[in-house]
């Protein structure tokens, strides 16, 4: 059998640091884990439950009139209400 090379406090580290949302390569860095496997079998075998997986944000292009284009120029986050939009008006169809 081989010995551990992770010691408890790296182990609590890193389950520390997982649970508060610090990304995998973070994690290695601040605990010296070289390997991801190593860190997801230290969580499973720790029983802490896997973090949703994030959906990525995807770009598209538009064409929008000039009416649409001044009104989105006096906002903060147009996109944020483009979506809500969006998902309005799929819910009414």
């Amino acid at each position: 059998m081989r010995p551990k090379l992770i010691t408890e406090e790296q182990e609590k580290k890193l389950i520390s640091l997982y649970i508060k949302g610090l990304p995998i390569k973070q994690i290695m860095a601040d605990t010296g884990i070289k390997s991801e496997q190593t860190i997801y079998r230290l969580l499973r075998e720790n029983n802490v439950d896997k973090r949703p997986k994030k959906t990525k944000k995807q770009k598209i292009t538009f064409i929008a009139t000039f009416e649409v284009l001044e009104l989105l120029s006096e906002l903060q986050n147009p996109s944020e209400i483009i979506n809500k939009a969006i998902l309005a008006y799929a819910k009414k169809a």
